[in-house]
Order: structure tokens, then sequence, then C-alpha cells
């Protein structure tokens, strides 16, 4: 049976073998089979659809205008994922403001080590080594229009990122002079590295702030779901069934509805369905079948945003006793979808953007 056609003829099948009940499968074995699951982190507050533009600013300090003469480069790294650029003075205003990025003066330390000669005598040794401090002096401020919030009132946030950055001797030395001289070649080349790990920080750390706050950041999961590894003709159908899985998530985006994945996909839902009462002994075979239809089901209920049957089948699995922990861990992920719909009150991790 061709792919394309698994999910035109999976109700034949799976109702046909359904006249078959408590058969006992030969020995079988679990293999796992992958997919791409395409999905929204989704952040703590909603907003509605035509609220969500934004705007973005940087204020280059005079340390960090020979890195970073360009400033409209540094304002498109800031991105409110699912939100529309937009100018300023826009539902939501963030400006990142890099201040300064100064190097202090640097300092000779010593260190003394102890060692044994030949003849066990403590020998010791002073060594020298250069140490100077880079203070990094940063911040972020976003501005938020009342309109969202439940307040009414505008709101500003301030993310300070103040850091440090220490610049010590790779190797230590008996002669002072050496570890001067180091210094001095080495200095500039730490400079330019740390401001720029610096600039980095600042913007990742502002963007996962935001986004963690109002962003629908699009992101890709690997999910594994469990095939049968049998000859026999139930370990044919079930691979086929899971790579129509594959081939209809494929076509889910993690910025449209899915309610035609929802559709398609049922006919083979329903088919892992039946495994559960097709194969009903107690031998591990049987066992080893069902949990992988109530794991199957649990995983794939999760990325269609359903979370109550993810748990249903959770605990399916685990009342079937065999591997228990997998279906604690589908009730946990989906416990975990259902306390971020409650907190943002988005109801899918599947939602348009406004771009």
């Amino acid at each position: 049976m061709k792919i394309k056609n698994t999910i035109k003829y999976l109700p034949l099948i799976f109702v046909s073998f359904q006249a078959f009940s408590q058969l006992k499968p030969e020995k079988v074995d679990l293999d796992k089979f992958s997919f791409t699951v395409n999905y929204q982190i989704l952040p703590s507050k909603f907003v509605a659809l035509e609220k969500r533009t934004f705007s973005t600013e940087t204020v280059i300090g005079n340390d960090f205008t020979p890195f970073y003469s360009n400033k409209e480069t540094l304002n498109n790294r800031l991105n409110l994922y699912g939100w529309k650029r937009s100018v300023r003075y826009s539902n939501v205003d963030i400006e990142v403001r890099l201040k300064s990025f100064k190097m202090g003066e640097p300092k000779l330390e010593s260190k003394v080590d102890e060692s044994k000669d030949k003849n066990g005598v403590v020998v010791k040794t002073t060594n020298y080594f250069v140490t100077a401090l880079i203070e990094a002096k940063g911040s972020a401020v976003v501005k938020i229009k009342g309109a969202l919030n439940e307040s009414g009132k505008d709101e500003e946030i301030v993310y300070d990122f103040d850091k440090d950055y220490v610049y010590k001797s790779l190797n230590a030395n008996a002669n002072s002079e050496v570890v001067k001289e180091a210094f001095k070649k080495e200095k500039t080349e730490f400079y330019n590295e740390s401001i720029k790990s610096y600039v980095d920080f600042v913007f990742s750390n502002t963007n996962h702030k935001i986004n963690k706050v109002y962003g629908l950041e699009p992101t890709t999961y690997r999910e594994n779901l469990w095939i049968i590894d049998s000859k026999d003709e139930e370990g044919g159908i079930q691979k086929e069934a899971l790579e129509a899985v594959k081939v209809i998530f494929a076509k889910m985006s993690a910025t449209a509805p899915i309610d035609d994945i929802v559709s398609d996909i049922n006919p083979l839902l329903e088919y892992f369905d039946s495994l559960k009462t097709k194969y009903t002994g107690s031998d591990k075979s049987s066992k080893k079948i069902r949990y992988s239809a109530y794991y199957n089901l649990g995983r794939i209920y999760i990325h269609l945003d359903q979370p109550e049957k993810a748990i249903k089948e959770g605990e399916g699995l685990i009342a079937n006793d065999y591997d228990k922990k997998d279906g604690k861990k589908i009730i946990e992920d989906a416990n975990y979808d259902l306390e971020n719909f409650k907190k943002s009150t988005y109801k899918s991790k599947h939602n348009p953007v406004l771009y």
C-alpha cells in the first residue's frame, strides 16, 4: 500500500482487524520512528493579532562606534516573533543602550609556587601574571502601551546588562617583564573579542526576555514515535501508518491553524487506538504493542494541541504496565501545555502572525 493512499484506506484496515479479537502476536521489538514537528513557543501574555506592532532602536556609545557604526544592522537584530515591525512609538518599543566598554589599568600580581628539588628540599618560586578588568555597561528599555495592559497604563521595563570581563595572563612567569609584554600584545585582541561577545550577550538576552513575555517564537522539534519491528502483517501496516503521520506533519506550519492536519490524521489515530483492543493479552509482546499505541497517540495529541487527550493516553500507558515512566512524561508535557494555555490564554501553539 502506498503512503499517499494510507489515509484513504486505513479506516477499512483497522475495521477489518477488529474482527480478529484478542490476537496473540509473535515476538516483537520496538524501533524509534522520527519526524519533524513545527510549533510556537508561547509567551506569558496574550495580545490580539491587530495590536502586535513593535519598533526597535539602538543607542550606540562612543566605545562601541568603531565596531558598530551601522545602527540599522543592530536594530534588525532585535525581533519580536509574530509581531509586525513598525515605526517608533508602536505598541511595544524596544531600545537597547550600549553605554560604555572600558578597560582599567592592568595590575601586576604574583603567586608563590612550592616544589621539591631532587633532594627533597622545598623550593619557593614567585611567578607573576597580569590582570585587567573591563567594565561593560548597557541596558534595554521596553516601553509598552497601555492598550496592552489590564491597567490601561503605559509601562516601562528596564533590563540592566552590566557585565565584567577579566583579562588574565595565559601563563605566569618568574620574570614580570615577560607577562607585561604579553599583555601589551594580547590586550587589543582580548578587548575586541570581549566587546563583540558583550553585544551578542545584550541582544540575545533582550530578545529572550521580551519574547518570553510577548513573542510567538517558531521552533522545530524532532519527535520520536515507536514502530513495531515485526515481519508479520501488523508490522507492515504500522510502518505505513507512521510514514503517513510523517507526511501529514511535514505540512504543519508553526504560524497557521492545524484544523486540516487534525482532519487528515484522524484515521491514523483510529488505527492506533484499535491496537489496544486487538491485542489484549498479558504477554510481553501484546503489552509492547499496546504501549506503542498509547505512546504514539499521546505524543501526537500533544502536537495537535490536545493535551487533555494526551493525558488520557498517558494514563492508559501507565495502566498497561510497560515503561510506565513514558506515560508520566506524556502527562507532564501535556500539563505543561495546559498551564501555558491557561497563563497566556492562547489555545494553540499554532497561531497566525502579523508581518
